[in-house]
């Protein structure tokens, strides 16, 4: 699996169906964000592999997340990826799970 597939499609998950992400994983996006952030200190070449490994570790521990995104994966295109859209989708990514994150 393509790791620029498994943020875009978990991106469209969080835009698309937040419902989701309430209770458990609600929680969980907290360690989410955390690894999204990090991704800024490591080498360009490694944040869409970091970035897809830890959303499939979020995955790992929320399985309605995880068929969800794996219901996603298989029906989507593959894609041109650039390190510039990557860093944009890592931006929304992150602001998406903080909003999340904030609602009641």
């Amino acid at each position: 699996m393509e790791p620029e597939a498994t943020i875009n499609s978990f991106l469209q998950l969080l835009n698309n169906q937040p419902e989701l992400f309430t209770g458990e994983a609600k929680q969980d996006l907290g360690q989410l964000e955390i690894s999204v952030d990090r991704v800024e200190q490591l080498p360009e070449a490694d944040h869409a592999e970091f970035l897809a490994d830890a959303i499939i570790d979020f995955c790992d521990v929320n399985p309605s997340v995880e068929q969800a995104l794996q219901e996603k994966l298989n029906q989507q295109q593959p894609e041109e990826s650039s390190e510039i859209i990557l860093e944009e989708k890592r931006l929304l990514l992150s602001k998406r799970i903080q909003s999340l994150m904030t609602e009641s």
